[in-house]
C-alpha cells in the first residue's frame, strides 16, 4: 500500500491482487501456451477440425495460439490488479486497474457529510454476500473492493471516515496499536 498527499488531495493505492491462485493460474496457463508451441513445432501438418492442413498459414498458428494466450493475459491481469482512491473536498474516486489502460473507475461528488461503511454490495463468494466499501454523501452512494481481504477493506473505511471527519472507526486487525512508539 502507498498512501501520499497531492496537494490537498490523498491518494491510496493497494495492489490486492496476486494470491496463490494468481500464481497457480498463470503457470499452468504459461506452461500450456508452451506445450502449444512445441506442438506447433512438431511440423508442417496441423489438423483443424479433423481436417489435415498440410502448409497451415500463419493465422492458423494464431488461431491455435489464442486460447492460451487469452488465459496467460487472465493471470497477468490477476497478478496486476491496483485500486487507487483519491480523496479530495470536491470528489471521492475509486479507479481499478488491472492492466495499463484496462480498468474500471466510480467516482462520487461530494455534497456535505462523507460516511464510508462496510455493506453488501452485489459481490458473492459461495452463495454468500460479501461486504463492499460503500461511501455515501448527499443521498447518493458509490461501493468498491468487494473482493479485496477484509482487514484492507476496513482500513480504507477508516481512512475515508478520518479525512472527512466522519463517523470513528476501530482500527484494523492489523494495525498494532498497542505500543505507539514501535
Amino acid at each position: 500500500m502507498k498512501a501520499e498527499s497531492v496537494g490537498e488531495a490523498a491518494v491510496v493505492e493497494v495492489r490486492p491482487g496476486g494470491g496463490l491462485f494468481a500464481w497457480i493460474w498463470l503457470s499452468v496457463s504459461l506452461l500450456m501456451l508452451v506445450i502449444f508451441g512445441v506442438v506447433l513445432t512438431a511440423g508442417p501438418e496441423m489438423r483443424v477440425n479433423g481436417r489435415l492442413i498440410r502448409d497451415p498459414g500463419p493465422w492458423h498458428y494464431a488461431a491455435f495460439l489464442s486460447l492460451p494466450a487469452l488465459f496467460t493475459l487472465a493471470g497477468l491481469m490477476m497478478l496486476n490488479v491496483r485500486r487507487r482512491l483519491t480523496l479530495t473536498a470536491s470528489f471521492v474516486e475509486s479507479r481499478l486497474r488491472t492492466l495499463p489502460g484496462v480498468g474500471w473507475t466510480s467516482r462520487l461528488a461530494v455534497h456535505g457529510a462523507v460516511r464510508a461503511f462496510l455493506a453488501p454490495r452485489g459481490g458473492k463468494v459461495n452463495g454468500r454476500p460479501v461486504d463492499a466499501v460503500v461511501v455515501s454523501s448527499g443521498g447518493e452512494e458509490v461501493s468498491f473492493g468487494s473482493f479485496m481481504d477484509d482487514d484492507l477493506k476496513a482500513y480504507l473505511a477508516a481512512l475515508i471516515n478520518d479525512y472527512y471527519g466522519g463517523v470513528e472507526a476501530a482500527p484494523a486487525p492489523f494495525i498494532d496499536t498497542a505500543d505507539p512508539g514501535r
